[in-house]
């Protein structure tokens, strides 16, 4: 029987509409019509039928549409608001870099656009309109210098001698002793500085004070080297402070200091963009599998007192990308955590928004503690949440940290392999590793899956190790605080 049934939404096939419309038409027109296929009755009959077959299948779709295994879109969405589990919806990235040029007072319009090559090309434009200042001045090296000294001019007066390695306190010292003399006086308060050559390749510096108008420039004396490979200096006018640019994609990548480097719409006058800190990674809109998988993990957040559930209502804050919990439930003090208490490991997110998770869904009368820091370098977040009586309090949770772990793969290969196959190795392992969440072992084994999917790979033979230690055939389990992750220099790739 066609129709919703005991068993669910059965669908009339063709034959049987086709069938039944016969029968309909001999009913009203006679038994002797012809309803054969290609004459008058029978291509009437064809085309109810046809129309008929779409409207069942259509019928269908809409009932399994209420059911999460088989709704897609929008209609997935509207499963996820039945249980109050919205979809995490695309969230743009931002980044704050600073803007050089040769021009004072030169004002770069909102909008602009600026690129970090080498990271999916990852764009950015500028929130509003920016001034280059006289009184600003950003350096750029194009490698991080570990020896020799850059040399400022002023004026013509190359007096200032900053030491590669130097921190942004000892650069302002230098600057402050290169212009001894000048009248009015710039002393060490006069100068403000972000950055240093002590692990970074620029920095940034602004005179409150600044006679006549000083201009500063690389000098052509400087000889900074990054080991034995010598380093460029440039210096350029700058914006007084680092501006704010939006992602144009809602993509989650964080970029790292100082990619942030090309201009892609130039204007006179404007000559270099540099980013001194990390990107905020946005949010790429939940995929249909990674939702509905989602979805089905929070039914547990029913009775959020579970550590399942409490671990999703945090997971589902927005930019959070991991979550770790661990409880001790016993009447003794177990790993530094007081009887019954928990510690929340988590990555990303808002600190006031997971403070206020935290607040709102823990178990009743059971502590939030945080153990760190460790010397591993995590360390403890802090926010605040509103309680029940509208007070605003403080709440600490502890952070995550990313340990490295090298991983060397031995294969064969045939003649499909191609010259890229080594990368492709690398990207699938690196795909993998990024489904790894706070607290998740490595398993060796499941490392051979994306591996020999590579085309041309006949056999692999993969071991991997923690930091420094000895690669082996050994799980690598993660401290609680833990992301294992790696990178393409800590993975080898060997032909056997």
């Amino acid at each position: 029987m066609a129709g919703l049934t005991e068993q669910g939404f059965q669908v009339k096939s063709y034959d049987e509409i086709r069938e039944n419309l016969e029968n309909r038409f001999k009913t009203y027109f006679g038994a002797e019509i012809n309803t054969s296929v290609g004459s008058r009755f029978g291509t009437l009959i064809d085309i109810f039928a046809y129309e008929l077959a779409d409207a069942w299948l259509a019928l269908q779709a809409d009932y399994i549409s209420r059911f999460r295994p088989f709704a897609t879109g929008n209609n997935l969405d509207n499963v996820g608001s039945l249980t109050n589990t919205p979809r995490k919806i695309p969230i743009a990235g931002s980044v704050s870099a600073y803007l050089g040029g040769d021009t004072p007072g030169l004002i770069i319009p909102g909008g602009v656009e600026v690129t970090a090559p080498g990271n999916d090309n990852l764009a950015f434009t500028l929130d509003s309109a920016a001034t280059i200042s006289k009184d600003c001045t950003l350096v750029l090296c194009d490698q991080v210098p570990t020896s020799g000294n850059l040399i400022l001019s002023w004026n013509g007066n190359p007096n200032i001698t900053i030491p590669a390695r130097s921190s942004a306190n000892q650069i302002a010292d230098a600057i402050a002793a290169g212009t001894d003399g000048v009248d009015p006086e710039i002393t060490v308060n006069d100068i403000t500085v972000v950055g240093n050559l002590n692990g970074q390749s620029g920095f940034h510096f602004s005179l409150a004070n600044n006679p006549n108008d000083l201009v500063f420039q690389v000098h052509e004396d400087s000889n900074l080297l990054r080991l034995q490979y010598q380093v460029t200096a440039e210096s350029y006018l700058s914006t007084p402070f680092s501006e704010s640019m939006t992602a144009v994609e809602s993509i989650g990548i964080s970029v790292p200091p100082f990619a942030v480097d090309t201009i892609s719409n130039p204007l006179p006058g404007w000559k270099a963009v540099a980013n001194f800190e990390q990107s905020i990674a946005g949010q790429a809109r939940e995929t249909d599998p990674v939702y509905r998988a989602r979805m089905s993990r929070e039914l547990q957040a029913q009775g959020t007192a579970t550590v399942g559930g409490f671990r999703e209502q945090i997971a589902s804050i927005t930019n959070v990308s991991s979550v770790n919990i661990v409880e001790n439930n016993t009447d003794t003090t177990v790993g530094n955590r007081p009887p019954h208490s928990f510690e929340c490991y988590v990555d990303g997110g808002s600190d006031d928004e997971v403070a206020q998770a935290i607040y709102d869904y823990k178990p009743l009368g059971i502590r939030n503690v945080s153990t760190l820091p460790t010397e591993a370098g995590s360390s403890k977040r802090s926010g605040t949440y509103t309680d029940v009586n509208g007070k605003v309090q403080q709440l600490v949770f502890s952070s995550t940290v990313e340990s490295m772990i090298r991983i060397q793969v031995v294969i064969t290969t045939d003649q499909t392999y191609s010259s890229e196959g080594d990368n492709q190795i690398k990207s699938a392992i690196l795909a993998y590793l990024d489904n790894q969440g706070v607290g998740q072992t490595v398993f060796l084994y499941k490392l051979y899956s994306p591996v020999t999917l590579v085309q041309g790979v006949v056999t692999a033979n993969i071991t991997i190790a923690y930091g420094e230690e000895n690669l082996g055939t050994n799980n690598i389990e993660a401290l609680p605080y833990e992301i294992l992750v790696s990178n393409e220099d800590n993975i080898t790739i060997v032909q056997g």
